[in-house]
């Protein structure tokens, strides 16, 4: 994909929920990997440990499973707000405006863009109402 890419709201918005998808997919595997640790630690998988684990160290990958969980699960209800948002969006279009000045045709242009590119935007340029910012990690 173009780096902008003029594409209608209803396809941004199907978008925005597929890309939600893949990130709870790949939350389903964080945690999968995490409970896939304790099982190791406790020596209940097919691959055990080659010493028992003492109970330092079964505490010690419990907190750090606790950890990464608390994460996720803050992740998670950051996902259920962005997918609430994405799908209570109107896809419909009001009443035809007064006529404006020429410019490209329709849609909304999509622009992916880094966390460090995006906080180096205006205000104006955040807030376009032609532009649909998809942020990725740096």
């Amino acid at each position: 994909m173009s780096d902008s890419t003029n594409i209608s709201r209803e396809e941004a918005i199907n978008l925005l929920l597929s890309s939600i998808a893949m990130e709870e997919v790949a939350l389903s595997h964080v945690i999968n990997a995490e409970g896939e640790k304790i099982q190791y630690i406790l020596g209940t998988l097919d691959i055990k440990p080659t010493t028992p684990a003492t109970i330092s160290e079964i505490l010690e990958v419990n907190n750090s499973v606790e950890r990464t969980l608390d994460v996720a699960a803050r992740e998670q209800i950051i996902l259920k707000q962005q997918m609430e948002s994405a799908l209570n969006a109107s896809i419909m279009q009001g009443p035809t405006g007064p006529t404006g000045p020429k410019g490209d045709a329709g849609g909304v242009a999509l622009q992916w863009i880094t966390e460090a590119n995006y906080d180096a935007l205006t205000d104006d340029q955040k807030l376009s109402t032609d532009i649909l910012w998809v942020i990725y990690p740096n």
